[in-house]
């Protein structure tokens, strides 16, 4: 079965994240939402909180994934490139 990780990450846009994950779900496809900051919840842009589904660190002992989603999102791509910065 093919596979897909979204990245959830504070501030992502909830919209591209939610609707992606639906779609691919609907599709067939497994899909693991794994969040940047552990398996808590996350504050998306419009102050709506996502529970990703495991930590992005356990999300990726599970790869390799078809698919790669990094939703957008005002601070969303931010809050990636400044996780990626302390690495």
């Amino acid at each position: 079965m093919p596979s897909a990780l979204i990245v959830l990450a504070e501030g992502g846009e909830e919209m591209e994240i939610i609707i992606v994950a639906d779609m691919l779900r609907r599709a067939g496809i497994n899909v693991t939402i794994g969040g940047l900051e552990g398996a808590n919840p996350i504050n998306c842009i419009n102050n709506i909180k996502i529970v990703p589904d495991k930590s992005l660190t356990d999300a990726l002992k599970a790869a390799p994934y078809d698919a790669i989603v990094c939703p957008g999102g005002e601070k969303g791509p931010k809050s990636m490139i400044e996780v990626r910065k302390m690495k």
